[in-house]
């Protein structure tokens, strides 16, 4: 699985097992990950579409736990696992790294999220990629801190890997 994936050369391939259990993995050119989103709606897709078109759920069992895909209309829904990111309550490595104010930050399974004071912030970041690069996380993801509560809360972010 591993060589296919070097040789697909994309971000992630996802490879789904044939028997019962629906069996999931993905890789990435260099290493096997635990979850890709993406992948999963396209294998979900190519199920619905051209295994068994009369089905509406499928759950896949990955290294995350179970995920699952509903076709829904012309759409598909997908529940993944939930994160429950910790609260660092050092700050030091996220100012350094990007150079500027930080309200607060937590780690997840695999990135650090950092928030910042406002958007303009987050536009004009120009981060330190190296101290990035060495923080014990997949990436850093950046937002800004929530102005107002409403519905349908806009947020600009930026992954920085």
């Amino acid at each position: 699985m591993q060589n296919i994936a070097f040789e697909n050369n994309l971000s992630e391939t996802a490879f789904v097992g044939t028997n019962k259990s629906n069996e999931i993995k993905f890789y990435s050119p260099e290493v096997e990950v635990d979850l890709c989103g993406h992948a999963t709606l396209a294998s979900a897709f190519v199920y619905f579409n051209f295994i068994n078109e009369e089905a509406n759920e499928i759950i896949f069992n990955s290294n995350r736990g179970q995920l699952v895909a509903k076709r829904k209309d012309d759409a598909i829904v997908m529940s993944l696992p939930k994160d429950q990111p910790e609260r660092e309550l050092d700050l030091d490595i996220f100012v350094d790294a990007l150079g500027c104010d930080v309200r607060e930050a937590y780690k997840g399974i695999d990135d650090y999220l950092a928030i910042l004071e406002d958007e303009d912030t987050v536009k004009n970041l120009i981060p330190d990629i190296d101290k990035i690069a060495k923080m014990p996380s997949r990436g850093l993801i950046v937002l800004q801190k929530e102005k107002r509560l409403i519905l349908f809360q806009e947020y600009l972010v930026r992954m920085l890997v």
